[in-house]
């Protein structure tokens, strides 16, 4: 059954990444990794958050739910357009637009949180991102960036569907995303993070050491 949905997310893949994400982002346990990851950041009720890469607008749908102001940008306009429509079906307040970090940095919008997820190893230069995510941070902000480590080989996939029982659907997901994740050393991501501007840096490990989450603050001194 896992490869029959194995061979349904490669389709998916063919006709897009809008569609594929989109169908990811409805799974119960692919949604709740990333759910989970910023419900951990605990971020206040109020607070200006930039999702950047938010493709199909799901997670800043759940930060608006929250009580968050949130911005989500994407350079995909069918994952922009797919963002809006789901944004519209949940009646979220919720922005979004096809734009990019580097674009907004000119702009005087600045933020209380800048994060995102499985964008900073797939970028050409994540320093540059990081430096214009300090950038677009209100003095005493926050980051936070979760990335797949090299921790997620095909053995620790399959022992942690195992321990969690996930069902075909899920573990089909997490098999394809082991097979084509790029991943990023923590200890390396914790250094970029540093050189642009961040302090305080803090890592902790979801599923088991696949990915790591790190978060770090803009001090007064290095915000714009």
């Amino acid at each position: 059954m896992s490869t029959l949905y194995a061979l349904y997310l490669r389709l998916l893949m063919v006709t897009g990444a809008p569609r594929l994400f989109g169908r990811l982002l409805r799974d119960p346990w692919y949604f709740g990794v990333l759910s989970g990851w910023t419900d951990r950041l605990s971020i206040r009720a109020g607070a200006r958050v930039l999702e950047m890469g938010c493709g199909p607008g799901r997670l800043s749908i759940h930060l608006e739910a929250a009580g968050a102001s949130v911005l989500g940008i994407d350079r995909s306009a069918g994952m922009v357009d797919l963002a809006e429509r789901t944004a519209r079906a949940h009646a979220s307040a919720a922005r979004f637009a096809r734009t990019s970090a580097e674009e907004m940095a000119t702009t005087a919008e600045h933020f209380d949180w800048v994060i995102a997820a499985s964008l900073l190893n797939i970028v050409a230069n994540p320093l540059d991102v990081l430096r214009t995510a300090v950038q677009l941070t209100s003095p005493g902000g926050h980051g936070a960036f979760l990335v797949p480590t090299p921790a997620m080989t095909t053995a620790a996939a399959k022992a942690y569907a195992k321990r969690l029982r996930l069902g075909p659907f899920s573990r089909a997901i997490l098999g394809t995303w082991q097979g084509l994740a790029k991943t990023m050393d923590p200890s390396h991501l914790v250094e970029l993070m540093s050189d642009a501007g961040y302090h305080g840096i803090r890592t902790d490990f979801p599923m088991d050491g696949m990915l790591v989450n790190a978060r770090g603050q803009v001090s007064p001194s290095t915000a714009s």
